[in-house]
């Protein structure tokens, strides 16, 4: 019986000795795979919390002619997520997406405000309060020989607007160089 008992331990051992390896690779694989899915779910997190402000679009198009946009008017390009506005000094445009995320701002009595996530913005477009921290960008404009007043929204400038004989200066300007 004692040469019995002996065999048994030899067998468990042998058992346990097999399980072990088997054990710290199903230990090491689980490992992997919980890291993996972590850092996609990372990855996924990450890439939602970052705004696409990419739309494949020229940056630089026409916006309209001078008499298109009425005196003391601001007027929303919905193709082009671009406000343009028109005061008694001149012309001026600026984005209609928010810093924070790029969701289209909507206007407000005080100015405008963020669907998303509730940032708030000036008439001008500048922050009132957050999330966003970055004020809405002016784009750079001028006008051709036409008329034609162009933007291009790669291009942003501090937050004013400029007469229109100054914005068909800029024109001969950059056709210059």
């Amino acid at each position: 019986m004692a040469k019995k008992k002996k065999n048994n331990s030899e067998e468990s051992t042998s058992e346990s000795s097999n399980t072990k390896p088997r054990r710290d690779f199903l230990v090491t694989g689980g490992a992997i795979l919980l890291g993996v899915s972590a850092a996609s779910s990372m990855a996924a997190v990450v890439r939602f919390a970052s705004p696409d402000f990419s739309t494949g679009a020229p940056t630089s198009f026409a916006l309209g002619r001078a008499s298109d946009f009425k005196l003391n008017t601001l007027s929303w390009l919905r193709d082009r997520d671009i406000f343009v506005i028109h005061d008694k000094i001149g012309f001026g445009a600026f984005s209609a997406k928010c810093t924070h995320l790029g969701c289209i701002v909507q206007r407000t009595s005080d100015g405008f405000k963020c669907p998303c996530h509730g940032a708030c913005f000036g008439p001008e477009g500048e922050v009132l309060s957050g999330p966003a921290r970055r004020d809405l960008p002016w784009f750079h404009l001028w006008a051709d020989n036409d008329g034609m007043i162009w933007v291009d929204s790669a291009s942003e400038v501090a937050a004013k607007t400029l007469p229109l004989s100054q914005l068909k200066q800029q024109s001969g300007d950059e056709d210059e160089s």
